[in-house]
């Protein structure tokens, strides 16, 4: 006991010293490449659970934005694209739209995006339009954030931001899953 009481005050010890010298820095940035993108789906209104599930093909709309080349360079749009080609070829989204009708159509807005600088994040944000015919079944928000120098590019963002959307579908066809 006596033992364990000792190294737990050196841990605490190096801990404050690792911290006011600086180190916590270093430490943050390795955190970070660890991590490398991420991405969350934020509803915007309540999804329509029971008539997503119901759809048994996925179709996604080439992705759009209103901000110009310059704010949204192409190949912003087109790592979107290729993403969702990847996300449709997955063994569980495969699985869970299976295919014919009805289908849920998946329309893909990017609102906003800044690449990876020297001290600032990288960040993408997406709106998302899920459609069963003609009717809105999901209306949300992807925001993909990465601190990683490593995947602070177009298609890092893209990927996570895909992830979030494949993972969310997962979730309306079968609650239960991961």
């Amino acid at each position: 006991m006596r033992r364990t009481a000792s190294l737990i005050w050196l841990a605490a010890c190096c801990g404050m010293l690792l911290t006011t010298s600086g180190c916590m820095t270093a430490a943050k940035t390795a955190l970070h490449e660890l991590r490398g993108a991420h991405a969350e789906l934020l509803l915007v209104s309540t999804p329509l659970r029971q008539q997503v599930a119901a759809c048994n093909r996925l179709d996604f709309t080439p992705a759009t934005t209103t901000l110009g080349a310059k704010l949204c360079p192409p190949k912003v749009l087109r790592a979107f694209d290729r993403n969702t080609r990847d996300l449709r070829k997955n063994e569980k989204i495969a699985a869970a739209f299976s295919g014919g009708e009805p289908t849920l159509r998946v329309d893909s807005e990017i609102y906003y995006y800044q690449e990876k600088g020297l001290l600032g994040g990288a960040q993408l944000l997406v709106h998302v339009k899920m459609h069963g015919g003609d009717q809105l079944l999901v209306d949300a928000l992807v925001v993909a954030e990465s601190k990683a120098f490593r995947e602070g590019g177009s298609s890092a963002l893209s990927e996570a931001g895909v992830k979030a959307i494949g993972k969310f579908l997962r979730k309306q066809k079968n609650p239960d899953c991961d």
